[in-house]
């Protein structure tokens, strides 16, 4: 049986990469070993020297690797949004009245970038004072509203319903951004010249496991419900027995699929803005240049991804 070693980014990616090993074994003869690697420098290095084929992640830096002759690609592109919503202290209903008040950001390359993409797509990112913080996830942004530390923060879903319960108010307006984001594949050109076959097993099951995602939500809850493992890595992001936290997250998820991974171009050039913003040589990089698209392509062009819908 042929083997890839795969790295997944965050926990929250649990679910999918251990429906991804699953069906790469007992549809495509694919053994696929995972590791959970969550810093984006140890991510590329550990793919750039063979010691991993494949990461489930990665949402920025393959403009970045242009730059050192290391070339990550993404191959898939399952998701183009990320949908956060600014929460604020009671009594701040207007995105007016935050003008010079602190909006806390996560301080780290992805996640705050992306915070500051959306500040700025709502025109109010020269109006408040940005306060990176360490950490990451709803716990931790509540918080340090609750402590009247910040005047605003962002959550993910499902933590806009939890804001909701603790009283603050959520703005519904946020605008989704369009951006590289959630499991997307990335690899290295090496990869593909040594493992052709691997890496079209292993396409072939990731888009098997996103119409999986797609289409069987209750598939979803009882794979969180009845492995302990992704229960855990869950955890770290919402009570997986709050009912009503599980049902938002899961639409939420099962939603925001690209049932045909194609990068969508508002999304990619809208990565290309956050290399900038990392390291503003990147503004000499091509977008098109860090995507290769062909396995998806053939394999859309055979009726495959159209099969897995039916």
């Amino acid at each position: 049986m042929e083997e890839v070693h795969l790295a997944y980014r965050t926990e929250s990616f649990s679910p999918f990469v251990h429906t991804v090993r699953e069906i790469a074994r007992d549809e495509y003869g694919l053994n696929v070993e995972m590791t959970l690697i969550r810093g984006v420098e140890d991510a590329e290095r550990d793919l750039v020297g063979g010691e991993i084929d494949l990461i489930i992640g990665q949402h920025y830096t393959p403009f970045v690797s242009k730059l050192t002759g290391h070339h990550l690609t993404w191959l898939a592109v399952a998701q183009n949004k990320r949908d956060y919503k600014l929460v604020t202290r009671p009594g701040i209903h207007n995105l007016s009245e935050l003008k010079g008040k602190p909006v806390a950001i996560a301080n780290n390359y992805c996640l705050g970038i992306n915070m500051e993409l959306v500040l700025n797509h709502m025109g109010i990112e020269e109006e408040v004072t940005v306060v990176k913080v360490d950490g990451r996830g709803t716990e931790m942004f509540l918080g340090l509203l609750e402590k009247g530390e910040v005047a605003g923060a962002f959550v993910d879903v499902p933590g806009d319903i939890e804001a909701k319960r603790r009283g603050f108010v959520v703005h519904d307006e946020t605008p989704v951004l369009d951006i590289i984001a959630g499991e997307c594949i990335t690899t290295v050109p090496r990869f593909m010249r040594e493992k052709d076959s691997a890496v079209r097993s292993f396409v072939k099951a990731y888009l098997h496991a996103v119409s999986v995602f797609t289409t069987k939500p209750d598939f979803i809850r009882n794979l969180i419900r009845n492995n302990s493992k992704i229960t855990k890595d869950l955890e770290n992001r919402f009570k997986t027995s709050d009912e009503e936290l599980m049902a938002r997250f899961i639409g939420h998820w099962s939603s925001r699929w690209e049932r045909k991974p194609y990068p969508n171009m508002k999304a990619l050039f809208n990565t290309h803005e956050k290399a900038i913003r990392y390291d503003k040589r990147c503004t000499a990089v091509n977008p098109l240049t860090v995507i290769d698209m062909h396995y998806i392509k053939e394999l859309d062009e055979s009726g495959f991804i159209d099969k897995l819908y039916k």
